[in-house]
């Protein structure tokens, strides 16, 4: 029987009313969802029979498609804007919609940084360095790099949500709600959401054009649609309540607003049910193509210093994919400030019989003057030379595409400067910046105007020209400025930075490279100005400034070295490149085909053009007759240009090519003498001529029997006639046996596979050589081929063993051959007992001479017919001493030994005291007596120690205890 106490009993009281109070709301939750789900069926009809028996949908979106209409109109005229709180604008009549209309001003001039509204630390606002110091504007590449790896680069603004440039900035509002209904991986519907671009989304801080479209529309839509007239003549329970909601979605090429109305059902007296109601129009208008086009050209006016609206209308890709045949025209100063208004219009679309326009503001910016600067790494922007002409090209960019008047002052305007000759220092300086701070004497009182007074400024109002002399030498400084002719005169200015240095020297002369003054068509020669100077900008540019460059009388351009230090050309490898004496060929020298006088132009010219010649008549030949010890290329023993000049005659002409320029006689196995029908300079294919001598041969040999026969070589070689410096004519080459070496094995030669007999030297020799016989491990293909490893026996033979004079056909072994230093294959090597063919037991076949005759076999118990393991003694089988017992799980060892007696000799005790091993090798148990020894039991016993576990020795027997 089981008790339970009171505090168990109050707890399951609770647990139980918890219980029940669960059941019973839930009934009552079940039952609510039900009324409600009722309920709402019921309003959802009663809403759309009130709908369709009033004419309410055909009514709100009559309305909608008037008020969607104007709004985009707006938004178009207005720069994309519907609400100008905190906004520029300028007022614009628009002659195509007849009205006037507030336009947002969408670009702004690059001004000062500190402005609050201007966030772009990069662009200098201000002349001279504006938009951005010592770049290029025009083609935009560096200021693109700019944009894209300066870190204070303000081509996105993440504070004021604009695209700035070097040329204003970006101001046009964002098209979408980053959180609207065109967000970022919106799904797409029936009406085709499309992602807006990148940049014309807003953030929290700023409203886009898709809000202000839905707050113009939420807030016009009421002008039209008057719910309350219905509700007055309606017996119907259904009000509108609060304000409708509009979306705005752009999609591809239309605008998609839907209206969503909230709907109050009173069914019963019962709660209210609020229903929302959505009304929608598609309207074919492409407004976000013609703003992203917009958005684009925009961005690309900011960024880029030369881009026209009007004209450049696909300049980039971008443009070009949003590009639709707009119209684009542009009406300058409509507000008295400077302000253009720039307007895009859409011909292919029609609203109202008129076609979609998108245009806005314009303020007007300062025009861009083109850097003027020569690619160097020095301070200095123009250099030229004492008695050129000087001319300054500049150029300038007007975002607006305003006229621009250019002028010149300063040097050569308003004052003249003389270079100071007499100060030593300034003649030979050494740094530039001493030359700009001591060296120009200036006269303020002569205003010369050479610039502006020039021919070329003159005609062009804009270049100018002024041709220097020998004072101008030295530093000075030229303003050349550009501003706006008719409007706002906005300009902008640079100081050039002049250098003008007096004329360089050229000095040449020539050698070939063995120090005569003799070029050929086949030797290096050395055209040397290293004499010549540069002038001024030697010591100004540390060896740097320099150009040499030499021209041979067909004018072509031999090579240019860019340095000071090193003025010397080496022919043909500073004009050819890469070059040896087999290829070597001055193609400068009219490609070698006609000797005499060539004219050798050197020219001294500095990056800037000026220059000066001077001039080198070099005697060219056929050859160079350089005489040395050495044999000729390619039979030397040095540098193949400094060996013998064989081929060429002391008159510099190629020698005949009957002529012998090299010979050669060795000795050795043909296979050591060297083969000439190769490179470096192999010559005309040629047969060499072989004689040989009668021969011994062994019948097995698979070679050339005359391998191992001494031969002498005899070569020769002619000239070609067509070259000085290398023997590269003709050929001749004979081979003959004068000693020939055995290739027998005199009365063993019917086992012989390598020979032992041949040349000492696997290198040719000047004198002749006898035949050597070879050592034991080396025989003549071992020596003098490849594959073969010294052994001289075809197939083993039977011996006695190892050694030299030990085949015999009484021998047990079968033995391989080498060679034993006396021109034979008799030293027997690798020997192993051999039952098929030389009477070793079979037991021991294949035995190693060097196992006998103590090695045991393995596991093997062929001798007799017990179970002991065997040895072979001088390939005998016999069993191994002291008898040892083996086991063996293979079928072909032959040893049955019990496998606890495997390693144990006959009668050994096994792990027990009442076990042993008998002379068969099998386990013998004297239980229940003890084992004694040599195979006897201890049997009777004479004590209890003579009995195994649990027996007792009574009466000399072991019984149970």
């Amino acid at each position: 029987m089981f008790f339970r106490g009171k505090r168990g009993q109050v707890t399951l009281i609770v647990v139980v009313g918890l219980l029940i109070l669960f059941v019973f709301g839930f009934l009552i939750f079940v039952r609510s969802y039900i009324e409600n789900n009722s309920l709402q069926r019921q309003a959802s009809k009663q809403v759309q029979e009130y709908i369709s028996q009033n004419s309410i949908n055909l009514y709100v979106t009559s309305c909608l498609d008037v008020v969607a209409d104007e709004a985009i109109i707006l938004a178009g005229l207005q720069g994309a804007r519907l609400n100008f709180s905190n906004t520029s604008y300028v007022e614009f009549y628009n002659s195509e919609y007849n009205r006037t209309t507030n336009v947002s001003v969408v670009i702004f001039p690059t001004t000062n940084y500190s402005i609050a509204e201007y966030d772009c630390p990069l662009v200098d606002y201000a002349p001279p360095y504006y938009p951005y110091p010592n770049k290029k504007v025009n083609p935009s590449d560096e200021l693109i790099w700019l944009y894209d790896h300066d870190p204070l680069t303000c081509k996105y603004s993440s504070i004021f949500m604009h695209y700035s440039g070097f040329f204003g900035y970006n101001k046009l509002t964002k098209l979408c709600n980053f959180q609207g209904s065109n967000r970022i991986g919106a799904t797409a519907t029936s009406i085709g959401v499309k992602t807006c671009e990148t940049g014309t989304y807003d953030n929290q801080d700023f409203k886009s054009t898709q809000e202000e479209l839905e707050t113009f529309i939420e807030q016009e839509i009421n002008l039209c649609v008057n719910f309350t007239a219905i509700e007055e003549k309606s017996t119907s329970n259904i009000t509108v309540i609060n304000t409708p909601r509009a979306i705005v979605t752009f999609g591809l090429r239309q605008v998609n607003i839907r209206m969503q109305y909230p709907f109050q059902i009173l069914i019963n007296k019962k709660q209210p049910i609020i229903q929302m109601i959505d009304f929608s129009v598609q309207k074919p208008i492409p407004f976000k193509e013609l703003y992203d086009y917009s958005f684009y050209a925009i961005t690309t006016d900011v960024q880029e210093a030369n881009f026209s609206m009007l004209t450049h209308k696909t300049a980039n890709d971008k443009l070009a994919k949003t590009y639709h045949g707009y119209e684009i025209n542009r009406y300058r100063d409509v507000d008295g400030n400077f302000t253009d208004i720039i307007q895009l219009i859409d011909n292919a679309t029609i609203i109202f019989g008129r076609p979609l326009i998108m245009q806005f503001a314009i303020q007007n910016r300062r025009p861009a003057l083109e850097y003027i600067h020569q690619s160097t790494s020095f301070p200095i922007d123009l250099y030229s030379v004492e008695g050129e002409t000087m001319t300054i090209v500049p150029d300038a960019y007007d975002p607006e595409e305003d006229d621009l008047e250019y002028n010149y002052t300063l040097w050569k305007e308003d004052y003249d400067e003389k270079f100071n000759f007499a100060d030593i220092k300034c003649a030979n300086a050494m740094s530039i910046y001493y030359i700009i701070a001591n060296c120009s004497i200036r006269n303020n009182s002569l205003r010369p105007h050479n610039w502006t007074k020039s021919d070329l400024f003159i005609h062009s109002g804009k270049y100018a020209s002024y041709k220097t002399n020998k004072n101008d030498t030295g530093y000075h400084e030229l303003k050349v400025s550009v501003k706006e002719k008719y409007r706002q005169g906005l300009d902008d200015w640079q100081i050039v930075r002049v250098l003008i240095f007096d004329k360089p020297v050229a000095k040449i002369t020539g050698r070939n490279m063995y120090g005569g003054k003799y070029a050929s068509f086949e030797d290096v020669y050395v055209l040397d100005g290293s004499n010549s100077t540069v002038g001024t900008s030697y010591n100004l540019l540390n060896n740097n400034f320099s150009t040499f460059q030499w021209i041979n009388t067909e004018f072509n351009v031999l090579r240019e070295i860019k340095t000071e230090i090193n003025k010397l050309l080496y022919l043909p490898l500073d004009v050819n490149g890469s070059f040896n004496i087999n290829n070597i060929s001055v193609l400068v020298f009219t490609n070698g085909s006609a000797s005499g006088i060539h004219n050798i132009t050197f020219i001294v010219n500095t990056t800037l053009g000026f220059f000066d010649m001077a001039y080198l008549a070099v005697n060219v030949t056929q050859c160079i007759p350089y005489r040395n010890t050495t044999s000729p290329y390619p039979y030397n023993t040095t540098d193949g240009f400094y060996a013998d000049h064989t081929c060429c005659a002391d008159d510099y002409t190629y020698r005949l090519d009957d002529h012998q320029c090299f010979g050669s006689v060795a000795y050795g196995a043909n296979k050591s003498l060297k083969n000439y029908q190769v490179e470096p300079l192999k010559p005309p294919i040629y047969n060499i001529q072989y004689t040989y001598g009668p021969k011994y041969l062994a019948s097995n040999l698979q070679y050339n029997k005359y391998d191992n026969d001494i031969f002498v070589q005899d070569f020769k070689r002619e000239c070609s006639g067509t070259r000085g410096n290398i023997c590269s004519g003709n050929a001749t080459e004979t081979r003959t046996v004068v000693e020939e070496c055995r290739d027998d094995n005199y009365a063993g030669a019917e086992f012989q596979q390598e020979r032992c007999s041949g040349p000492p030297s696997t290198s040719s020799s000047p004198t002749q050589p006898v035949c050597f016989p070879y050592p034991a491990g080396d025989s003549f293909e071992k020596l003098f081929l490849t594959g073969y490893d010294g052994i001289c026996t075809t197939d083993k033979q039977c011996a006695t063993g190892p050694g030299s004079g030990k085949f015999s056909t009484t021998g047990k072994y079968a033995c391989n051959g080498q060679c034993g230093g006396n021109g034979k294959c008799d030293t027997a090597i690798n020997c192993k007992c051999d039952s098929s063919h030389c009477g070793a037991d079979a037991g021991c076949q294949g035995v190693d001479y060097s196992l006998n005759p103590s090695s045991p076999l393995s596991l093997s118990c062929s001798f007799g017919s017990d179970n002991y393991e065997d040895i072979c003694d001088n390939c005998g089988l016999q069993n191994k001493l002291p008898l040892t017992c083996r086991y063996s799980t293979t079928s072909t060892a032959k040893c049955s030994a019990a496998q606890t007696c495997d390693g144990k000799q006959p009668n050994d005790k096994l792990n027990n005291n009442y076990q042993f091993c008998n002379s068969n090798c099998q386990v013998q148990s004297c239980s229940p007596y003890v084992y004694g020894n040599n195979g006897i039991c201890k049997l009777p016993c004479s004590s209890n120690a003579d009995c195994v576990s649990g027996y007792k020795c009574q009466i000399g027997q072991c019984i149970p205890n």
